[in-house]
C-alpha cells in the first residue's frame, strides 16, 4: 500500500513540475501586438527601415518575418527573425513589402499581424 501511495504521489508531482510551464504564462493567443512602424500602406524615403513595436505583456520574443512584394506572392524572404527586442532595423531596396510580427513565450503565440508597405528614393 505505501508503495502504491509513493508511485501515485510521485506520478502526481512529475505531472506537476512539467506543466508548470502552462500554468505560469500569459496566454496570450487572442492578444495582437501593437505595431508602430512602418504602419499600413506607409511610404519609406529611406533605405534604412526600422521595424518597431509595442512590448506585449506575457511575450517573451517576437517572430518578425519581411517579405517582397507580399505574403500572397512571396518573391524574397528579407528577413525571419526572433528577437527579445521591440524594434529591428534593415537596410531595403527600393520595392513593395509586407511584414509580419508575433508574440511568443513558452507556451502560447499572439495573433500574427500584417502590414504592407513601400521603400521608395528620395
Amino acid at each position: 500500500m505505501i508503495k502504491k501511495t509513493i508511485l501515485i504521489f510521485t506520478v502526481l508531482i512529475s505531472l506537476i513540475l512539467f506543466s508548470c510551464e502552462d500554468i505560469f504564462e500569459k496566454d496570450i493567443t487572442n492578444d495582437s501586438v501593437m505595431i508602430l512602424s512602418p504602419l499600413s500602406k506607409n511610404s519609406i524615403q529611406s533605405d534604412k527601415v526600422t521595424f518597431l513595436w509595442e512590448l506585449l505583456e506575457g511575450a517573451d520574443q517576437y517572430h518578425i518575418v519581411v517579405v517582397s512584394p507580399s505574403f500572397e506572392n512571396i518573391q524574397t524572404y528579407v528577413c525571419d527573425s526572433l528577437t527579445d527586442k521591440y524594434t529591428i532595423s534593415l537596410s531595403l531596396p527600393a520595392g513593395e513589402y509586407e511584414w509580419s510580427i508575433q508574440a511568443r513565450n513558452s507556451a502560447y503565440e499572439s495573433q500574427k499581424k500584417n502590414v504592407s508597405f513601400k521603400v521608395e528614393r528620395p
